[in-house]
């Protein structure tokens, strides 16, 4: 295990690119001690200051229950400082805090601190890495044995750098020119979307000087897929989720770019409002992509992982400005669509989660 994280560590220092002089801040979410500390010797032998956060799950719920909402609102004004300095930003992810039975103030205090943080290194485009960590608080929260977790992760963390490139290649190779793309999910649902010039955005893993100018700025570990925005006005149709969040069986049905309904087997009007809680625009469509990690074939229920599945569709709604496209709003979130399949300008590139090109 422990030469597993040394090289987890060295890949995730690889992937935000640090650089000789660079101030990194280190989110440790996972709460994985081992891995943080060689993810901080990683970054120290690349010439970086590494800053650890630790802003475990546990530890969020407990300084939120406890806290004057003046004091978060303080706590996070120091941090909000130090992000004006900071260079990139690197996420060791995991399972997010359970925040039902936090006082309503502070709840509220701890929003907006999280909006103004993201606002601020979406204005600064600081480069930034989320990784799925694995953990054995999340393999117990997929129901998962720990080593089943580590098993299913870690060959997908560590895939060669080159192995994606040239994976992501051929399939972009195929779909570069494509206009008009059309999603299905299920017998009865089909969404329809027009790029217009939009590029294809790849993520390897490595967030290097070409993403930065492109507007890749985010990437993700496990990594491999291809993904664009879309003309925002465009989307028309349906598209089937299994879940989202506590909804199950969902359908969204797009007109002239925005979800107009929402139908779910359970928890329709929860994820409605979760959706309107939001400002800007979360009903349209951030991006859509494709999956193309070939260590991973098979969903877990984590969607940082899932939508890097090989043959994966996913679909993202909110802010896409940072990416290129012309969507604001204070939500940004992907969902992976399973046994999808796209078309683009009629040629199928993924058949029912099956990468055909």
């Amino acid at each position: 295990m422990q030469n597993q994280w040394v090289d987890l560590g060295r890949r995730l220092a690889l992937g935000v690119q640090a650089r000789p002089g660079d101030l990194v801040l280190v989110r440790d979410v996972a709460g994985s001690p081992e891995l943080l500390l060689e993810t901080v010797l990683a970054l120290e032998l690349r010439g970086a200051v590494a800053l650890p956060y630790l802003m475990s799950a546990a530890k969020m719920e407990q300084m939120l229950a406890a806290s004057d909402p003046a004091l978060i609102t303080a706590h996070g004004a120091g941090w909000t400082q130090l992000l004006q300095r900071i260079d990139r930003v690197l996420i060791l992810g995991g399972a997010q805090p359970k925040l039902d039975h936090v006082p309503p103030e502070a709840r509220a205090a701890f929003d907006a601190l999280d909006t103004q943080w993201t606002a601020v290194e979406e204005t600064r485009r600081l480069p930034y890495l989320v990784a799925a960590i694995p953990t054995a608080a999340q393999a117990d929260r997929f129901n998962l044995l720990p080593e089943a977790l580590l098993a299913h992760l870690m060959p997908a963390l560590l895939a060669p750098v080159e192995e994606l490139r040239a994976e992501i290649g051929r399939v972009l190779a195929v779909a570069g020119v494509a206009e008009r793309l059309t999603i299905r999910t299920g017998e009865d649902h089909e969404l329809r979307m027009i790029r217009r010039g939009r590029p294809w955005l790849a993520d390897d893993g490595v967030i290097d000087a070409d993403d930065q100018a492109t507007g890749a700025l985010v990437s993700n570990l496990p990594a491999a897929s291809l993904y664009t925005t879309i003309v925002e006005e465009s989307a028309e149709g349906s598209v089937a989720l299994e879940r989202v969040g506590s909804a199950r069986g969902v359908v969204f049905q797009f007109r002239d770019g925005r979800i107009v309904a929402i139908e779910a087997e359970t928890g329709a009007n929860e994820l409605a409002a979760f959706l309107d809680s939001h400002d800007g625009e979360p009903r349209r469509i951030s991006h859509v992509g494709i999956g193309l990690n070939p260590y991973l074939r098979m969903p877990i229920g984590w969607t940082l992982v899932d939508e890097h599945v090989h043959g994966a569709l996913f679909l993202a709604l909110g802010e896409n400005r940072y990416m290129g496209g012309a969507n604001r709003s204070s939500l940004n979130i992907d969902f992976a669509l399973g046994n999808a399949t796209l078309r683009a300008d009629g040629m199928t590139l993924v058949e029912q989660g099956q990468v055909t090109v």
